[in-house]
């Protein structure tokens, strides 16, 4: 895969599993639900739930975003 297809893959996963609420499963996004179902001990966990920005550039100006 190119570089510009693997980002853009990332960028489609971030938003399907971390921001995208989906209705199967109370309206929660996956990350959400996973974390509550099956995380039951947080202070056992170093997974936290936040969304943290990416940075966007291209060094190569191969891909326009």
């Amino acid at each position: 895969l190119s570089s510009c297809l693997k980002g853009e893959l990332v960028e489609y996963l971030i938003l399907y599993n971390i921001k995208k609420l989906h209705h199967r499963i109370n309206n929660l996004t996956p990350l959400r639900y996973y974390l509550e179902r099956f995380i039951t001990t947080p202070e056992k966990s170093n997974i936290l739930a936040t969304l943290t920005r990416i940075c966007k550039f291209d060094l190569l100006g191969v891909c326009s975003h």
